[in-house]
């Protein structure tokens, strides 16, 4: 009687749902998830190996031009902001005096040079006179000694006519070297005194950049290395190259400084500028290059997740260069690989993907 009673009560439990062999959905799994997501193929490209600094412009050449001697301002021969050439006069004193100083210590100088003639003529005849001993040796060498004293006469007035002569130019101030003329703090008629300054001359092409570096890059750079030179408010760069390299680091920034010599032939870089320098250290042709953002930082490593055929496998990969937008791959990949660049985050090594239109929704479907 109690085995009838179970049978019944199996026989009624079979009529539930799912409970039978006959219910089509006895024994499936639950289907796979597919993410969608945006791909990119890898590419290679040339990368380079900057590194990134500001500093400022200074002149190539600068020179304060002050007054050698005191006197009245005679002249200028120069507009503030004007081209000059070296050699070329900026400023003329009244020199006058000079020039009358000048005349007398040439005429002192002739008259020097006669006194020695003289004296060299008393010589030559007394040599002959002593050699016959028609003169007294003392007669004779003393004759000698006022030859010596004509030709030490003759010197110093030659001495002194260069000395002269120098004087004057220093009423006639000239530009050192090419350049261009400063602001004009004088003008006619002035009295300057010794050491007064009158304008200045800047040499702007080229010119130099000065900037500093950190001192771990210090033996990655060389002199001659090319550097590119940017004014941020212009939006322009002129490429130049280091022409100096300070042979000690700063002790207090642990920075290196460095000059570099800037071609300016149409004055786009002014002394006393911001500018920022890129100076290049490497260059290295045909390089795998992703977008960074394909790239996963995650238990100190880097992946990138690289789709092959619909499935998305996680891949570890070595850091370069990073650029805008993108960044180098050393190792991990190879160029024409396909990789995920948005939606990775949700994928699992071994997903199931499709790829989507950018900007699509990335959820699993």
């Amino acid at each position: 009687m109690f085995v009838r009673a179970a049978v019944a009560v199996g026989a009624a439990l079979c009529v539930l749902p799912g409970c039978g062999v006959n219910d089509p959905s006895a024994g499936l799994a639950p289907p796979e998830r597919v993410f969608t997501v945006e791909t990119a193929t890898v590419e290679t490209r040339d990368v380079t190996d900057v590194l990134k600094a500001v500093g400022t412009v200074y002149a190539n050449k600068h020179a304060t031009i002050r007054a050698q001697v005191e006197g009245v301002i005679a002249a200028v021969e120069f507009e503030e902001g004007q081209r000059v050439r070296a050699g070329d006069t900026l400023v003329q004193l009244d020199d006058r005096k000079a020039a009358a100083s000048l005349a007398l210590a040439r005429a002192q100088l002739d008259s020097a040079r006669a006194t020695l003639e003289v004296a060299a003529k008393r010589l030559a005849r007394n040599e002959r006179l002593i050699a016959d001993e028609l003169v007294s040796r003392e007669t004779f060498e003393s004759l000698e000694a006022e030859h010596r004293a004509a030709e030490a006469g003759v010197r110093e007035r030659e001495a002194a006519v260069t000395l002269a002569s120098r004087q004057l130019e220093d009423f006639h101030i000239l530009a050192p070297f090419d350049g261009t003329a400063g602001t004009r703090v004088i003008d006619v008629g002035n009295y300057v005194g010794r050491g007064a300054e009158l304008t200045a001359v800047m040499q702007t092409d080229p010119v130099e950049a000065r900037f500093a570096v950190p001192a771990a890059r210090a033996l990655d750079i060389d002199v001659g290395r090319r550097v590119t030179i940017s004014d941020p408010s212009a939006g322009t760069s002129i490429v130049g190259e280091v022409s100096f390299i300070d042979p000690k680091i700063d002790p207090q920034t642990r920075m290196l400084g460095l000059e570099a010599v800037i071609p300016n032939p149409e004055g786009r870089l002014r002394p006393g500028q911001f500018i920022e320098a890129a100076l290049l250290l490497e260059e290295r042709k045909d390089r795998v290059v992703v977008p960074e953002e394909a790239v996963i930082p995650y238990a100190g490593k880097t992946w990138v997740f690289v789709v092959e055929g619909e499935r998305a496998h996680r891949r570890e990969v070595a850091l370069g260069a990073r650029r805008p937008g993108v960044v180098e791959i050393t190792a991990g990949l190879a160029a024409g690989q396909t990789i995920v660049t948005s939606g990775q985050h949700r994928l699992e090594d071994g997903s199931q993907v499709t790829a989507r239109a950018p900007g699509a929704d990335a959820s699993p479907s």
